[in-house]
């Protein structure tokens, strides 16, 4: 908004800019802090924003701004609402500190922290909206209530929250993102609580400490933010701040509403890494021969160096060669953009049109997913056991509440370990009100169940691309990609974990994009180098045991070499020897971890070929998830499962059995195994 002679005629543009300055002079005034990224970096407002050209109802934060629609039947235009205004800014210093994944309790975590700061910015009351609701629909005067979260109505109705853990809703993440609106009332009213009985003051000290300090991670539960708290609370009493009675009014706090223990949420176990031959598939690097090789990770002989195809692979992408788990297939896109595949069968075309881009294969090679050449905004994934529930994906830019579509294609692409969530960067343009382009890569991760996105880091400054990013092979926890500085034209090869919120730095690789990929057990990342006559090679690095680390510095592995896939030929089954027999009996082994928080990897031996049906019942005997209908060869297998059902709901805690049944001669064979599920 812009006046050429200091008249200001729209109170909605007064408005979101007299809040966004008193929000930032609260960080700044209580904590030093400089805006949303800490840095001082320019902060945005944008006002009047619509939907399907009606005035939006809401207001959100997209990740770069904050944004505001002039409601409608239920609000006022929301730029009018100071907590608003320090709700959705907040919302930006999460993301900038302990970036808590908005789903689930981790979610309603983000949304009560947002709450919470936005009650003390606005600190006359604990009601969050009160100035913009319409009171027809919300009958209490307030979009929330932190001391009372029923917010004076009945379950249902807007404004209702659950008030502690007894009422905590078990939702999926097509309602609400698992409940983070709702779930929120609970961390609220523990957050009233301790500042009725400390104060405001001390206690807004206490949740910036939780954010400033990363007490938090971006899966943190309930019990997490309980844990979180005290640290903080005894962080005080050692800087003579808070008392003792300070502390433990902390801890009844939580008790109050249920939000109690002192184990929050665990790391998910590694997964033994894939035994057997291993090599890496990489695209020639001459000029005018573009064919496949593989390449064992230690070469003593030209016997090491084979080549799989004369076939022309496409390498304008930074995913044209993916494998299964097992490595018994090799899938890649050929010169022409044609989807190939490699067996020991030979060689075979299995697209119908050349227009792939990029592909993927889940590790049970039961979904494909692809990119085209073309700019369509799509994510293709293709079920190659039930073709009929195969899939397309808009992709888009998620923020809180609503979503921008700003992406024009996705290229790289790589599954997790359970073939539920798929990790690809995007690349986006944004167009300027003054002429020109934004235009910029970012990370995203899909669930392919219910269609959410969620983004791996909040928006980079001007001139920084982050992308080609790649699971670990043993963990889902750990993601390499490149961090592409255009500013000063150096690529960094980092690495993330999820888990922890940990950054690290392996390499940094000059002026080349990497496409670095892990070593099938961690202990390594494989990448390219491009040198100053634009010839590529391909890099090895040793990593330290958090695998976002180097634990040595970089070695030529060999010369003309690019796009690097690191994978093994054999099962994922932890036996140090790769020359075992196949198993001798049927077996359906004890799933590890058990009990379990947040996963579990259920094996199972197949003494012969057949078709496997692996299934998951509540104790009432009511089948709750499907893991696995479909062939599976002999030898060890294992399947991994998050405790939801098969529409990608949470399960509650309790005790669940798995149900192996394999068809065989004479009868089916069925085996059984008891689990128990601890949130």
């Amino acid at each position: 908004v812009v006046s050429p002679n200091n008249t200001w005629s729209d109170p909605v543009a007064v408005s979101a800019h007299y809040n966004m300055g008193a929000v930032f002079e609260y960080y700044y005034n209580k904590f030093g802090r400089k805006g949303i990224d800490g840095k001082g970096n320019t902060i945005f407002s944008i006002i009047h924003v619509t939907k399907d050209g009606q005035s939006l109802e809401n207001a959100f934060w997209n990740g770069a701004a904050m944004c505001y629609g002039d409601g409608g039947q239920s609000l006022k235009p929301l730029a009018g609402g100071l907590d608003v205004a320090a709700h959705e800014m907040t919302h930006g210093v999460i993301q900038r500190t302990v970036n808590l994944e908005y789903k689930f309790q981790s979610g309603a975590l983000n949304e009560s922290l947002a709450d919470i700061f936005g009650a003390m910015v606005d600190r006359d009351d604990w009601l969050i909206g009160e100035d913009v609701v319409k009171t027809a629909v919300y009958r209490s005067g307030a979009m929330r209530n932190m001391q009372d979260p029923h917010n004076g109505v009945n379950r249902g109705e807007p404004g209702w929250q659950p008030a502690d853990m007894s009422e905590f809703l078990q939702l999926d993440l097509s309602q609400d993102n698992g409940g983070v609106h709702l779930n929120s009332g609970i961390p609220n009213r523990a957050a009233y609580l301790i500042a009725d009985a400390i104060g405001r003051d001390k206690a807004e000290k206490l949740y910036y400490r939780v954010l400033e300090a990363h007490y938090l991670n971006a899966q943190s539960n309930f019990v997490d933010m309980r844990l979180a708290a005290l640290r903080a609370a005894e962080d005080f009493k050692t800087q003579g701040v808070f008392t003792q009675n300070d502390v433990n009014a902390v801890r009844a706090a939580f008790d109050a509403v249920g939000i109690v223990g002192d184990q929050g949420q665990e790391r998910p176990p590694d997964l033994p890494p894939v035994s057997g031959e291993q090599w890496i598939a990489a695209i020639n690097g001459a000029a005018d021969d573009h064919s496949l090789y593989a390449l064992r990770p230690v070469l003593q002989s030209g016997n090491d160096i084979v080549q799989l195809t004369t076939t022309q692979v496409y390498a304008r992408t930074g995913c044209p060669i993916t494998t299964s788990d097992n490595g018994a297939v090799v899938l890649f896109i050929d010169g022409d953009n044609y989807i190939r595949a490699l067996t020991d069968q030979g060689e075979s075309v299995i697209s119908r049109q050349g227009i792939w881009n990029s592909i993927a294969l889940s590790p049970d090679a039961s979904k494909l997913a692809a990119t085209t050449v073309y700019q369509d905004s799509l994510i293709y994934v293709f079920d190659l056991v039930n073709p009929d529930q195969s899939r397309t994906f808009h992709i888009y830019s998620p923020g809180t509440e609503e979503n921008a579509y700003i992406a024009l294609y996705a290229d790289a692409l790589d599954w997790d370990l359970s073939g539920r969530y798929l990790v690809y960067d995007a690349f986006n343009r944004v167009e300027q009100a003054r002429g020109g382009a934004l235009e910029y890569w970012d990370i995203n991760i899909l669930d392919v169940q219910s269609g959410k996105i969620f983004p791996l880091f909040p928006p980079q400054p001007k001139g920084i691309s982050v992308g080609n990013p790649s699971f670990g092979e043993t963990s889902d926890e750990v993601i390499v990609f490149d961090y592409v500085d255009l500013n000063s034209g150096v690529d960094y090869i980092l690495a993330y974990d999820l888990f922890s919120g940990q950054l690290g730095q392996i390499a940094s690789n000059g002026s080349s994009v990497s496409y670095a990929r892990y070593s099938t057990d961690d202990r390594f990342v494989v990448f390219e180098q491009v040198d100053a006559q634009g010839i590529p090679s391909l890099y090895m690095i040793p990593l330290a045991d958090n695998r976002i680390q180097p634990a040595g510095q970089p070695q030529l592995y060999v010369r003309e070499g690019q796009r690097p896939y690191w994978f093994a030929v054999g099962t994922r089954t932890g036996v140090a020897d790769s020359r075992r027999e196949q198993p001798t009996t049927f077996a359906l082994e004890q799933n590890f971890p058990n009990p379990f928080n947040m996963k579990t990897v259920i094996r199972f031996r197949l003494t012969r070929p057949a078709r496997v049906e692996l299934a998951v019942f509540d104790a009432a005997g009511r089948q709750v998830a499907e893991l696995l209908n479909a062939p599976r060869r002999a030898g060890e297998h294992q399947v991994a499962w998050n405790g939801t059902d098969g529409q990608g709901n949470a399960l509650p805690s309790g005790v669940y059995f798995c149900r192996l049944k394999v068809a065989g001669p004479s009868g089916n064979l069925v085996r059984t195994r008891k689990m128990v599920l601890l949130k």
